[in-house]
């Protein structure tokens, strides 16, 4: 007697609406490297948008952070909220950053992980992280500036899969 076991796994998005999507992500980047030439580097743009890519594609990330710091502190941070249900079926023009300057700042990225992420064992976790482009390790936290507030002000979406993009700032 032989006995097999089979799992499966299904989303209601496509690759060509993650792409979308994760586009829109990278073309505000983009706006922001326009407008504050050597905030970060096209290298490093190319290769968020690679595991960018990937974080959304296979359900893993819930909430992608970039932040900019001065003096190890956040002063200013864009946060797209991911859904996959259809309740974001706007799909806003790109970037409009108003008032900041991000000058002489540091920019991290935080993956904030989705219960899909955390069902997988440390190990396949550990695997996939050895095929995305940069190395994603544990954030130790932020410490944020005071007198910040949050401005929900964007969404994009394609097929059942959209982002809330939100700032945080001063």
């Amino acid at each position: 007697m032989s006995y097999s076991y089979t799992q499966s796994s299904t989303k209601s998005y496509t690759y060509a609406n993650t792409r979308y999507v994760n586009d829109k992500i990278i073309a505000d980047l983009t706006y922001l490297v326009a407008r504050f030439p050597g905030i970060f580097t096209e290298k490093r743009l190319t290769s968020w948008k690679n595991d960018f890519y990937h974080w959304l594609n296979d359900g893993y990330a819930s909430v992608i952070k970039i932040q900019f710091k001065r003096n190890n502190e956040c002063f200013y941070q864009i946060e797209y909220a991911m859904k996959d249900d259809g309740s974001i079926a706007v799909d806003d023009n790109v970037g409009r950053f108003r008032g900041i300057d991000l000058s002489e700042s540091s920019t991290y990225v935080v993956v904030e992980t989705t219960s899909k992420w955390h069902e997988l064992s440390k190990d396949e976790q550990v695997e996939y992280k050895e095929t995305l482009d940069l190395n994603w390790g544990e954030s130790n936290g932020t410490t944020y500036a005071s007198g910040l507030s949050r401005t929900s002000d964007k969404q994009y979406s394609s097929g059942s899969l959209g982002v809330q993009r939100s700032i945080l700032g001063g």
